[in-house]
């Protein structure tokens, strides 16, 4: 393989794969299997110490990042002067980066300042799935509106709008000021809680 570690979702890695005859007889009919791909080869007849090469590509999915790595077996057959099967395969591993569940919430406000008793001020709330994984079960919650909306699964990069409205009243004007804190909750393909606020 090209590249060995730390690989990410979309990162296309190229394996080489080289199989050489090491027998004292010519081998007929030889085939390159990649387990990992599917791909397969028609090498055909290969004379004692001939070797070929072939390469294929494998593009990195979450499901590899969930699992921490990838392996692929190769394997190639042929048959000897006599018929018999003659087989032999390599492995292969690499290792993609860790899994970072992660939610980022920003909150606006339209109005900030000079509020009177009454006015209405409009939240919106921007929840994105900064991470490199999937995540599922998400749910945003308003804590001054006790407004909740569930989002559901976000891939990484999506990103949620929601709007919620807030009337001041005469006890926030004593307090001098309204603090309104957003909480995004989800869960990453582990099962495990992934939280982002703003406020």
């Amino acid at each position: 393989a090209d590249k060995k570690s730390d690989l990410k979702v979309g990162d296309v890695v190229t394996y080489t794969i080289t199989v050489k005859n090491t027998g004292n007889v010519t081998l007929s009919d030889v085939v390159v299997t990649d387990e990992l791909t599917n791909g397969s080869w028609t090498i055909g007849t290969m004379a004692p110490g001939a070797e070929e090469k072939v390469t294929e590509t494998y593009t990195i999915t979450e499901d590899d990042l969930v699992a921490g790595k990838v392996l692929n077996t190769a394997i190639a057959k042929g048959e000897d002067p006599k018929g018999d099967d003659v087989t032999g395969k390599d492995e292969e591993e690499v290792k993609t980066e860790d899994v970072a569940g992660e939610l980022t919430v920003t909150k606006e406000a339209d109005k900030t300042s000079d509020l009177k008793v009454g006015d209405v001020v409009t939240y919106t709330i921007v929840v994105k799935n900064t991470g490199n994984v999937t995540l599922n079960n998400v749910v945003v919650t308003d804590e001054l509106t006790e407004g909740s909306w569930t989002i559901g699964t976000m891939a990484p990069g999506a990103e949620e709008k929601v709007t919620e409205t807030y009337t001041i009243t005469e006890a926030d004007l004593v307090a001098g000021s309204v603090l309104n804190e957003a909480i995004a909750k989800g869960e990453d393909p582990n099962g495990k809680e992934v939280t982002g606020k703003d406020e």
